[in-house]
């Protein structure tokens, strides 16, 4: 590493090909990526494909079969042989495109949730994503914004950073520019650093990157540590530790197969590879790989919607949810807020103008005035204007404007605007030279500028009840009068004070003595699509709460327009962590919103911790499950929605593939018991395995979302995939198959034994194809939920009755799967009892429904 620290700003922007006024060019960041890459920390290689295709031949029944197979050529059974063993290859590249599959849709997932940074590109302020910082760039860096690369820090204002994640210290670093003269000093000690991986914990700065991606401090450490860890969601766990009970369930049922087969006089290897044929037939190694696409693919179509989730299991546990605590301002708000009033000196005025155009007249008792000429009216523009970390941009291409920083801020800065008042132009003038950002304890702001030879001037800003504390000259009666008014009007207010000050006032006294100047109230109406989100969660069994600092009836203004009656109001980072708690104790699964520092403890103890995508610090998404990227409440409730459908999904592509297991078990069980010739040979078995249980099955994980699974209450967090109602279902549909495809068997058995097996071996595909429309809904009937409505299904459906047919009718498929031509006749006869799973659990679901409207 450079002895950045070292060295003057001056010297580091010069060896840098920077410029503090500017910044990097587009043509200097885009050689800069192609000579440095991109700003992050090189994960280590997954599995290959060749790895990922190997693993697939270690589970212990795959070995025993590709043994069998060995042994089949000693025997000169070499066609067979050489088939089960293409089919066995088969099998495992589907699960290898599984995987893979996956792996990317959680690559891409990942992408998604890169942080964002504030930098200078050609003298303008630009938001971009973290992953194209190149050194050179200069950066800024506000309370809870994460440190996107290694800096050195150009100006510190109050600037603390939490250096916990690279030192292990908690206590946040006071932060300086000036050169520090003394070189091999540890990381901890370089005060005017900056280093990726860790955040601003109080204030503000500037710096210019010196080292990225790999290049950096935390870079160096992660690839020494670097480890590939594989994180399962709980449904996975859950899912693999059934999947190994039923495998040896599966064994036991297989070997008493075996074993009766050979009492009952066969042949001893054919039985042999007849068992483990069924047992790799039989045991649904597919189930992992299926729910990690169906949980990632949902959390794609979430993003797309504009709900981006960091941490997998989420995606189930939102289908649990049934209390959202959520934010007003933003959230529940459309969070462009429009100051409409000012109060100073005991006069409301009034302001026209809606939005972030800086257009409007100021009207006193309906008379215009210039504000300008009012020496009160003047004192408080300039103040908001000054105590203020937003910029107002505008677009010249459209004409348009909009806010960079807070909307609350944002909107102070476009009331100053109005009367043409300009917080660059006054910072010229009345430089900024201290501050106390913004603290949710406090509820306040505060900024010191120069007016003269030591000579200064203090603004202060926020909540009016904790100003108003601070102020020895009000009528704190009569304005809190006015701020009550006011916010029953579902305005949201800030009171505004001041005082003059000498240079040697210490800054833990800037907050006391202040003189109040007045209030702005400003409007931040709430968002038209949250009234119809507020009563989907109550028709859906979840509990919507209103979490806000914000005063009691600005707060109760908005709650009672949405239709939302738990509220709480005027709340700190501690009450909301103790509200969560209390849900959470109560047995609730709980979802919380939160964009602050002090949020992230709240964040971190709910089920789902949900951070703003706009207004949100770096830390606040760290610490969350999801991220919306439009802050907005309703998309909250669509990716509750998502993921109680995801879950619905994955329970019927375990239905259908468990009811189908059974299905092929039974068969050859009854086959055995009733003393009958085996109907299905090993390559039978496992063909039906390959072209059944994967393309079906996936296409399930696809199937569009209940019209009425918001009209449900609240899946309990602990409720397993199987229940009582789908294993009563599998055992109908089980014994169904074993009954048809034996019926047809005995049928074929007339003609010969190569008809029967012909027969049961496309029973068996034609009886899953059929019941695969009974897995679209638990309870509707195919009809209800539209046999078309999933094409993925229908075109897997068709793929598979194709490939069966080919099968059937072309020799050389005949000749190594052991079948003959069947005659129109008994196709048809094939296709009418292959719906009998169908039809049985249509008339189930018709009872069930019956019985439930009586």
């Amino acid at each position: 590493m450079k002895k950045w620290h070292t060295k003057e700003i001056k010297s580091v922007l010069s060896e840098l090909g920077s410029s503090l006024e500017k910044g990097l060019s587009e043509e200097q960041s885009r050689s800069g990526l192609i000579k440095f890459g991109p700003n992050e920390l090189k994960e280590k290689r997954g599995r290959g494909i060749i790895m990922m295709l190997l693993d697939q031949f270690k589970e212990f029944i795959v070995l025993i079969l590709i043994a069998a197979c060995v042994i089949s050529i000693f025997l000169g059974e070499i066609t067979d042989a050489m088939v089960i063993l293409l089919i066995v290859v088969l099998n495992a590249v589907l699960g290898v495109v599984q995987e893979e599959r996956a792996n990317k849709a959680i690559a891409a997932l990942k992408r998604m949730a890169t942080p964002k940074v504030m930098v200078k590109r050609d003298g303008e302020l630009k938001k971009m994503s973290q992953k194209d910082l190149v050194p050179g760039d200069i950066i800024f860096l506000e309370t809870g914004g994460y440190v996107g690369a290694d800096a050195r820090i150009i100006e510190s204002i109050n600037l603390k950073i939490n250096e916990s994640s690279l030192t292990g210290e908690s206590t946040p670093v006071d932060k300086i520019s000036e050169a520090i003269h003394t070189e091999g000093l540890p990381v901890a000690d370089m005060k005017n650093m900056v280093f990726m991986g860790t955040f601003a914990s109080y204030g503000r700065g500037e710096a210019v990157v010196v080292a990225t991606g790999m290049d950096t401090q935390i870079g160096k450490i992660a690839e020494m540590v670097q480890e590939d860890r594989e994180v399962k969601t709980p449904l996975q766990q859950r899912l693999e530790v059934f999947g190994k009970w039923l495998g040896l369930a599966t064994l036991f049922i297989c070997v008493i197969v075996f074993v009766t087969a050979l009492i009952e006089g066969g042949d001893l290897f054919e039985d042999f590879l007849t068992a483990v044929s069924l047992a790799v037939a039989a045991i649904p190694e597919g189930l992992p790989a299926v729910t990690t696409i169906s949980l990632a693919l949902g959390a794609y179509r979430m993003s797309k919607k504009g709900a981006i989730i960091r941490k997998l299991p989420a995606v189930e546990t939102l289908g649990s949810v049934s209390v959202i605590c959520s934010d007003k301002t933003g959230t529940l708000t459309q969070n462009k807020m429009s100051a409409n009033v000012v109060y100073v000196s005991g006069r409301t005025i009034d302001i026209t103008g809606v939005g972030y155009d800086p257009t409007g007249e100021f009207y006193d008792a309906k008379t215009k005035i210039d504000p300008l000429d009012d020496a009160a009216i003047n004192n408080l523009l300039f103040g908001m204007a000054l105590c203020n970390d937003a910029y107002l941009e505008h677009f010249k291409e459209t004409g348009a404007y909009d806010v960079i920083g807070d909307p609350t801020e944002g909107a102070l800065i476009v009331l100053a605007a109005k009367a043409g008042i300009t917080r660059l132009k006054l910072e010229s003038d009345l430089p900024r030279v201290n501050e106390l950002p913004f603290d949710s304890r406090r509820k306040l702001m505060s900024t010191v500028h120069r007016t003269g030879e030591g000579k200064y001037i203090v603004y202060t800003k926020g909540a009016p009840e904790q100003l108003l504390e601070l102020c020895s000259n009000a009528d704190k009666q009569k304005i809190l009068a006015e701020n009550e008014r006011l916010t029953t009007q579902g305005l949201r207010t800030l009171g505004l004070a001041y005082k003059e000050i000498q240079n040697d006032v210490k800054t833990d006294e800037l907050e006391k003595g202040l003189i109040f100047i007045g209030l702005v109230g400003m409007i931040d109406q709430a968002r038209p699509e949250v009234k119809d989100a507020v009563r989907l969660c109550k028709e859906a069994g979840i509990t919507p709460v209103m979490i806000t600092g914000d005063h009691k009836l600005t707060a109760d203004a908005i709650a009672r327009e949405l239709g939302i009656e738990n509220v709480y109001a005027r709340v700190s980072p501690e009450q909301k962590l103790s509200i969560v708690e209390e849900y959470k104790s109560k047995g609730h699964i709980v979802a919380v919103t939160g964009d602050g520092v002090n949020d992230a403890p709240a964040l971190k103890r709910a089920d789902i911790g949900i951070a703003m995508g706009i207004t949100g610090t770096d830390v606040a998404k760290e610490a969350s499950d999801m991220v919306l990227a439009d802050d907005n409440f309703a998309t909250i409730v669509a990716a509750v929605e998502e993921g109680r459908g995801i879950f619905e999904n994955i329970r019927k592509f375990v239905w259908y593939l468990l009811s189908a297991n059974v299905g092929e078990i039974l068969t050859m069980f009854f086959a055995i018991i009733m003393r009958m010739p085996l109907p299905l040979l090993p390559i039978q078995i496992l063909w039906v395995n390959l072209v059944t249980d994967g393309l079906p099955a996936l296409a399930l994980s696809a199937e569009p979302i209940e019209k009425d699974i918001m009209s449900l209450p609240p899946r309990k967090k602990e409720e397993g995939i199987i229940n009582k109602n789908i294993i009563f279902s599998m055992l109908i549909v089980g014994a169904s198959m074993a009954a048809v495809t034996l019926f047809l068997f005995t049928i074929g058995m007339k003609d010969s034994v190569a008809k029967g097996r012909t027969l049961a071996f496309s029973a068996l595909a034609m009886l899953e194809m059929y019941h695969v429309f009974n897995c679209k809904s638990e309870k509707l009937s195919v009809f209800k939920t539209g046999i078309f409505s999933n094409i993925y299904l229908i075109l897997s459906v068709a793929l598979t009755v194709i490939l069966q047919l080919l099968v059937i009718y072309n020799p050389m498929l005949q000749k190594i799967f052991r079948t003959v031509p069947l005659s129109g006749a008994e196709l048809m006869l094939l296709f009418a009892l292959s719906s009998t799973p169908l039809i049985l659990i249509e008339i189930k679901k018709a009872f069930e429904r019956s019985f439930a409207a009586r």
